[in-house]
């Protein structure tokens, strides 16, 4: 699932859709990682002999923003030079 850089680093939602079919609103966390597992109590594969679903897992994958403004790009700066 693809996910916004911002939205990975301040919290957001993204449309995701299930096995089944389903579409739903993923919450993301602030501070999500690249590659983070989020699981999805219920949503997975029907357990074997049982009627209860299985848990579902979305693996987050942080899309970087492309043709960056140069007012984007003078931000990213600022921010980079904050953190160091």
């Amino acid at each position: 699932m693809g996910v916004p850089l911002y939205d990975a680093i301040l919290g957001g939602a993204v449309n995701i859709t299930l096995i089944s079919g389903r579409q739903v609103e993923l919450r993301i966390p602030a501070g999500t990682s690249n590659g983070q597992l989020i699981r999805l109590g219920g949503q997975g594969m029907p357990r074997l002999n049982q009627s209860a679903q299985g848990d579902g897992y979305a693996r987050v994958k942080v899309v970087l923003p492309e043709g960056l403004s140069d007012r984007e790009k003078e931000l990213f700066a600022t921010l980079r030079e904050l953190r160091t």
